[in-house]
């Protein structure tokens, strides 16, 4: 009897042993639906914060709001386990583009870069196990695309050819298999507008025109069918500001201000379809600006100060609705610094020296809240050190002397945290010095100071003595020959300012030696492009310097108001023999 009970005990507690189990196993179950359940929530609150939201914030200006959530979820993503269910990783890697999105807009973009390298990963995972999913190529297509766009703003061009060519390969191949879909073939003119872009900044001009024309056919029959659809025409746009670019480069600018002003009817028919947006205002300040600049490159001075004027306007009243948009207040002072170049041209030194002196009050006051952002500590150095020309050419030696240390000292610091910047951190020495030598601080060495302080008394009108300077500089053989350097070209431009005989002759030997240096260079870099076997970055060199040589040539025979003076003189139209 009691071996009986023994063993009824003992089934009683395996009985018990295996209900318990059995309830905390549900309960891990419920555990872990409850914790999935909330981790979706999670992600469904996330995504809405980082795409909805975004979305929302977007024509306010905002979207630097979100860069707390958007590093928050940064983090969150990349803790996640691998795992192998490719739906998942198939949201994991839209949100980490989503993520970068906003963090490339709040100028992280180290930050975006480490999320969109996860998300191609993860896009070529699923492309992998699904090659024929159209969708799951362009999310690999698209991150691709919002990489690329980041090692382009870096300055890193190969690596951003690299990204942009894949995915292009991947959209003409999706665009081939859904010829119908217009949304395929938006993202194909995106990423050719993006090549455009890339290759125009790296002087690949005819390159740049080619993908920008192909992106246009593409838009182009989409228009008429979809007469609001703001992302198309804001495509569109892009586009054609590429095209506006190469005609500037290549001194076209007949054609560069004809397609800027296309531009210009663009933007405002955006603001028109949505004047609440102020993103799409801060868009059109930009396109009036870009058509400004195209006006002023033309010489055409009132209708840059016009372009200039009305997109100062929209900037100002952007800036002061929100004073806590720090790229508002740059594009405020951006737009100042523009303005103020054209009235340095037309002579309204001190008008352009009080609009200098504001852009650089709002940049300050960008770089007071956000020091550690090297872009602002640069556009600052750069505002001021054009206050610092436009004060020199006042003759304010020593104000002009103490604005150029204090630009240098901001870039600097921008200097610290982007290497790139070396040779622009050169110049500004350079000019620094040339101020230095006048106010006998420093004596000139060698060809390049006589050459700097020959442009600092340039700036101030003082021609003759900048002549006799630029002299002393092309005694040097090495300098004299160097078309970097524009010793001959910018002593000929002094030379013929002054209006005496005995400088207007010796102007004319400096112009004709200088153009057939130039001559001869185009004629050097015609053989080396036709003989082939350059990479692209060397080919757009090339093809950039080229065009500077032949938009030099036609300022010197008919644009550049320096020679004016000179083309009166016997013997100049001989230069030109075309």
């Amino acid at each position: 009897e009691g071996r009986r009970r023994e063993a009824v005990d003992a089934r009683a507690q395996e009985s018990m042993a295996r209900a318990q189990a059995l309830d905390d196993r549900g309960r891990a179950v419920d555990a872990m639906r409850r914790a999935e359940s909330e981790r979706a929530r999670a992600e469904e609150l996330a995504q809405f914060m980082l795409f909805d939201l975004r979305n929302g914030l977007a024509p306010i200006g905002r979207v630097d709001l979100l860069k707390g959530v958007a590093l928050k979820s940064l983090e969150y993503y990349e803790s996640l386990p691998e795992g192998e269910d490719l739906d998942v990783a198939k949201r994991r890697l839209v949100a980490l583009a989503n993520v970068s999105k906003v963090l490339v807009t709040s100028g992280d973009e180290e930050q975006a870069r480490r999320g969109l390298e996860e998300s191609v990963r993860l896009a070529r995972k699923v492309v992998a196990a699904r090659p024929e999913d159209a969708l799951a190529a362009r999310d690999l297509a698209v991150s691709l695309n919002q990489l690329g766009y980041i090692f382009d703003g870096r300055q890193e061009y190969e690596r951003a050819n690299e990204l942009f060519d894949e995915s292009l390969a991947l959209r003409r191949r999706i665009v081939a298999v859904h010829p119908d879909r217009k949304d395929f073939r938006y993202d194909l003119a995106l990423v050719l507008s993006n090549l455009a872009g890339t290759a125009i900044r790296q002087g690949r001009l005819d390159e740049g025109m080619k993908h920008a024309e192909e992106a246009r056919a593409v838009l182009e029959p989409q228009l008429p069918q979809q007469p609001r659809n703001t992302m198309l025409r804001r495509a569109y746009l892009n586009v054609l500001e590429n095209v506006q670019k190469v005609h500037q480069a290549k001194g076209q600018w007949p054609e560069a201000i004809a397609v800027a002003e296309v531009c210009v009817r663009i933007g405002r028919e955006l603001v028109a379809i949505e004047p609440e947006n102020r993103d799409a205002q801060r868009a059109f300040g930009v396109t009036l600006a870009g058509a400004a600049r195209m006006a002023q490159g033309a010489r055409e001075f009132e209708k840059s100060e016009k372009l200039f004027r009305e997109s100062i306007a929209i900037r100002a009243a952007l800036a002061k609705h929100d004073p806590n948009n720090l790229q508002w207040q740059i594009d405020h002072a951006t737009g100042l610094i523009g303005l103020t170049l054209v009235l340095r041209a037309t002579g309204r030194e001190q008008e352009s020296i009080e609009l200098g002196e504001q852009a650089v009050r709002i940049r300050q006051g960008v770089v007071d809240r956000e020091p550690e952002r090297a872009e602002w500590q640069r556009l600052l150095a750069i505002g001021t050190c054009e206050l610092a020309r436009t004060v020199e050419g006042t003759g304010d030696l020593d104000r002009a002397a103490e604005l150029f240390a204090r630009g240098l000292a901001a870039h600097d610091r921008a200097l610290a945290k982007m290497p790139s910047l070396k040779r622009e951190n050169e110049l500004i020495r350079t000019m620094k010095r040339g101020i230095d030598i006048q106010l006998g601080l420093a004596s000139p060495a060698n060809a390049v100071e006589f050459t700097q302080h020959a442009m600092s008394l340039y700036r101030q009108k003082r021609f003759a003595e900048a002549a006799t300077q630029f002299e002393k500089a092309l005694a040097d053989p090495a300098h004299r020959a160097d078309l970097r350097r524009a010793a001959l070209y910018n002593g000929a431009c002094a030379a013929s300012l002054t209006g005496t005989d005995a400088w207007l002759a010796k102007a004319l030997v400096w112009i004709r030696e200088d153009l057939a240096l130039r001559r001869a260079r185009i004629a050097a870099i015609d053989e080396k492009l036709a003989g082939g076997g350059l990479d692209a970055t060397a080919r757009g060199r090339l093809e950039r310097e080229r065009a500077q040589h032949e938009h030099s040539i036609v300022g010197i025979r008919e644009r550049d108001d320096d020679f004016k003076n000179l083309r009166a003189r016997p013997g100049f139209s001989d230069l030109f023999p075309e």
